[in-house]
């Protein structure tokens, strides 16, 4: 929702006001992971950034229009969030179809507008920018095979020519791409047209803590988790994947890969598998795939949950890879690409 006219919320504020802790300037604490600070920081001055969800257009309706969509969004669900927020333990409620598609449309979007989503992608689409394989320029009876497909007239020899001009124009750099901030926003479609509908199929759990210092909100709210690995190395649709997502610094919300149950029940904890308190283990969940940003109630609240993470990881960004992760991410891209080159399915 817009702050000002250009200033966008990457978390909307209704969500980040759930863990507001010092209520006086409505504040809540905020851990910057690259300066390893703690500070005190208004709501309507968090997770925002200038001109964040402008897409191109030639009037300000139109360049706003993804931000506006949001805004609509976020009227809908802040209510439905407020009151699951709020539930009592042992509480058993029935989240009718349209609430719970609105919640899942949320909650897939969420994952997706964020930095934490947008900086890899762009980083994914400009390395594209130069790789011959994605750009289809690396096989030339492929290239030429395409090239038929889409009309491309002339002889096999020319068209073997222009794919060899294409190649070494852009690998001497005579040739760029320039990609557009707006095209990070490109999963907006997927999240709602596929992860959406998985969501809405799947088990919701809310789990419910009292204990200090409750839950943190990492700023990348909606994180992914499966048998000790955590987003970007997984996705919604990885077999037996779990979703958290904070709702507040007492309840979690987990949508998990089992059939949907009719009622959404408010547990205090099912987590036999873990050793820890399952706050605490949601908690390091939150901060590790979080970018950049932590946020909670107060800095001590901050400061609690920090203590059970290792010191090498308190910091830690997860998207910034080694080589030999950054080596096996791109191969599976490029496999991917290339299953989508033969089908055109991804």
């Amino acid at each position: 929702m817009s702050v000002a006219k250009h200033a966008h919320h990457f978390i909307p504020r209704f969500h980040l006001a759930q863990f507001v802790g010092y209520h006086r300037g409505r504040e809540l604490a905020v851990f910057d992971k690259r300066w390893g600070t703690f500070r005190r920081r208004a709501v309507k001055q968090t997770a925002v950034s200038q001109d964040y969800y402008e897409v191109p257009g030639k009037t300000v309706e139109e360049r706003l229009a993804v931000e506006d969509e949001f805004a609509r969004l976020e009227h809908q669900v802040a209510p439905l969030i407020r009151g699951l927020a709020g539930l009592s333990m042992g509480t058993m409620v029935s989240l009718g179809g349209s609430a719970r598609q609105i919640l899942a449309e949320y909650l897939a979007i969420l994952h997706v507008r964020v930095p934490a989503w947008r900086d890899s992608a762009m980083v994914r689409a400009t390395d594209m920018t130069t790789d011959l394989g994605a750009m289809g320029l690396d096989d030339p009876e492929r290239f030429l095979a395409r090239a038929r497909a889409h009309g491309m007239t002339g002889t096999d020899e020319a068209l073997e020519h222009q794919r060899a001009r294409f190649v070494d124009d852009i690998e001497s750099g005579r040739t760029f791409v320039t990609v557009s901030n707006a095209a990070s926003l490109m999963a907006l479609t997927s999240a709602v047209g596929k992860v959406a509908p998985m969501l809405v199929d799947r088990c919701w759990e809310l789990l419910r803590t009292d204990d200090w210092p409750g839950l943190l909100l990492g700023d990348q709210p909606v994180a992914l988790f499966h048998a000790g690995r955590l987003a970007p190395s997984i996705g919604f649709g990885t077999a037996g994947v779990q979703v958290l997502v904070p709702l507040s610094p007492r309840t979690l919300l987990v949508i998990s890969d089992r059939p949907r149950e009719t009622m959404l029940r408010v547990f205090a904890a099912r987590t036999p598998a873990i050793r820890e308190p399952w706050w605490v283990f949601a908690n390091k969940v939150a901060w590790l795939t979080s970018q950049r940003f932590v946020y909670g109630q107060t800095i001590g609240h901050l400061q609690a949950a920090e203590s059970f993470l290792p010191v090498e990881d308190r910091r830690r960004d997860l998207r910034v890879l080694d080589s030999v992760e950054a080596a096996t991410m791109k191969a599976r891209d490029r496999q991917r690409r290339e299953e989508w080159s033969r089908t055109g399915e991804l």
